[in-house]
Formats: structure tokens, sequence, C-alpha cells
């Protein structure tokens, strides 16, 4: 039996027409893959792949919350293996999010779904091509089905790609959740994406843990009732000049200084207090 005939015979099995397009990547899977590929693609009618660039939006795009993707990485069942994703540790994926390894996120309205496609930094090899992914969802946000084309069939489903993404999404969905129609789009609070790393000085680097940075963004959405706009967020913020100390004042404190019980490292730089 050739590889059409399984086919065929697959489709029979599943009850599901796959009488529309499919991409160059999908006629690549293996046949038992290509099959599961299918079968979630059929959802919308198309590959996802095939409608890159169709019309997509920044702004459409669905509804997803917390509740979603814990039930989507942890509950939901894989097609590939039948059994429940468990994937704890993709929860941990907002790691990617906030540290801007997400390059794009574009939504589209089809057949009465939201299909969701992504481009995101590789979160190992940084100078690799941007990693492709897509998600279907509900209209109100249930997510039904993702696929990475960068990672393996089996882990394609719930990889650390697809659950930032699901993070942005519902980072996004908070935002616009706390906005009326009419007041200017939050969507620069959403980290900007990063497309290279750069050598800088230790004193220019910024060492907030990912916890932390996403603990600060939620804490940002949370008071969006307080700001309209990055300038009006810039005006509230101004910091004021502090001028230099005097020699007079700098003598003093070094005198105080030289008063600790403990001599302080900095005053054995100065020819005063080094041999004190």
């Amino acid at each position: 039996m050739d590889s059409k005939e399984k086919e065929k015979e697959s489709q029979n099995k599943s009850g599901v027409d796959y009488s529309f397009l499919i991409s160059e990547y999908a006629k690549q899977l293996d046949f038992p893959v290509r099959d599961q590929y299918l079968q979630k693609i059929a959802a919308i009618g198309i590959d996802p792949v095939l409608v890159e660039g169709k019309d997509f939006k920044l702004d459409c795009l669905p509804p997803v919350e917390s509740t979603d993707i814990l039930w989507y990485l942890v509950l939901e069942t894989s097609f590939y293996t039948q059994k429940q994703f468990k994937a704890f540790r993709s929860l941990e994926a907002y790691n990617q999010m906030v540290s801007g390894f997400i390059a794009s996120v574009q939504g589209y309205i089809i057949a009465d779904k939201f299909l969701v496609l992504a481009k995101v930094r590789h979160s190992q090899r940084m100078n690799n091509s941007l990693i492709s992914c897509w998600v279907i969802t509900e209209r109100e946000g249930t997510i039904l089905f993702a696929h990475c084309l960068g990672c393996k069939a089996g882990l394609a489903e719930t990889c650390s790609h697809i659950a930032s993404v699901l993070f942005y999404l519902e980072a996004w969905t908070k935002i616009n959740g706390r906005l009326a129609c009419t007041q200017v789009k939050c969507s620069w609070l959403l980290p900007t994406y990063v497309k290279q790393v750069e050598y800088e000085k230790v004193q220019e680097i910024n060492f907030t843990s990912a916890r932390k940075m996403k603990n600060d963004l939620d804490a940002k959405i949370e008071n969006l009732s307080n700001v309209s706009s990055p300038d009006n967020s810039a005006k509230g913020n101004v910091s004021k000049e502090i001028p230099l100390p005097s020699k007079p004042e700098m003598d003093t404190f070094y005198a105080k200084l030289s008063k600790c019980s403990r001599k302080p490292i900095a005053l054995s730089l100065m020819p005063k207090y080094a041999d004190s």
C-alpha cells in the first residue's frame, strides 16, 4: 500500500475531509504525524503556513486568559500521545515573553475561529532564524490547537515557543480588557522584541529576573486606569538633577567614614586616609 492509499484510508477512519491545500512543511511530516496535523488544521479548513501575511492584524487577537493557558498546557490531551500534556515546565515560558523573545504576533478570523501566527526567537540558539508558530482558538479565547514549526512533533504543541506566545496573548487580553475602545492603545507596555544581544558594560546590564519583570508588567497592567500613553507616563517620572557635592561636603563625608569601627574600602583610595 503506497502513501496515497494510506492517506485515503486514514481520512476515511478519521472522517475528516483533507481537500484543502497543505504546505510543503506538512507534506514532509511522517504519515501518522501529518494525519494528526491535518486533523488539527481541519478546524479552519486551511494550513496556517499558507495563509501567512494575508490580512493579518496586530490587534485581531483572541481573548486568552490564564485559565485557558493552564487548561491547554496542563490538562489538554496531546494529539500525538493521546495523554495529558502536563507541560508544567512550559508555564515558566513567561521568561521568554518578558525578555523580548517574541518578534511578532498577528491574528485573523477564519471559519469563526481565531488564527494567530507568531515568530519567536530560539531560546537556546540566539543567532538562528526565527521560529514560526500558530495557534487556533475559539472566539471566546479557548485554545484548541497549537503548533511550532521549529520543534519535534511530540513537543511542538506545548513547547516554550508556543507557551510564550500564549502568555503574550494573555497580557494583551489584560491590557485591552482594561481599556475602553476610545482610549489610547497600550501595546507599548508589552515587551519589545530583542533583535540581538549586544555586549554591554556590567553597570548597564539589566539583571532583573524574569519573574520580577513579569510582576512589574502585571502591576503596570493593573494600574492602566492611571496610564494613558507613554508620554504621560514619562511626565510623571521626570527625574530631578542631583547636584554634585562640593569639596567641603566630600571632606566631611570622608571624615565621618574614617571614624567607622571598620575601615571602608573606599578610604583606601584616598591618600589622606589610605595609611590610617
